[in-house]
């Protein structure tokens, strides 16, 4: 874990994706962080086999992502 997968889940906290329905695309979390699409594809695939985040509903064509309990302790235990 570096500085970037802690930002990505402190974006879905801040936007307050606890739950499927609730998730954000990867455009969201890109537009955000203001990184590289290939960047952002290869640390979320790492965070959710990792268990910290996990897909949501499909908004259209592109998949969601939503933090997950494991997610949220991990933030909580580093932010303090």
């Amino acid at each position: 874990m570096d500085k970037l997968d802690y930002a990505i889940l402190n974006v879905l906290q801040e936007n307050q994706c606890f739950r499927k329905i609730q998730a954000i695309t990867r455009n969201d979390i890109m537009n955000v962080l203001e990184i590289k699409k290939v960047t952002l594809h290869r640390r979320v695939n790492q965070l959710v086999l990792s268990g910290y985040i996990a897909k949501g509903l499909h908004e259209g064509r592109e998949h969601t992502y939503y933090i997950t309990d494991i997610g949220l302790k991990l933030l909580e235990e580093e932010l303090g």
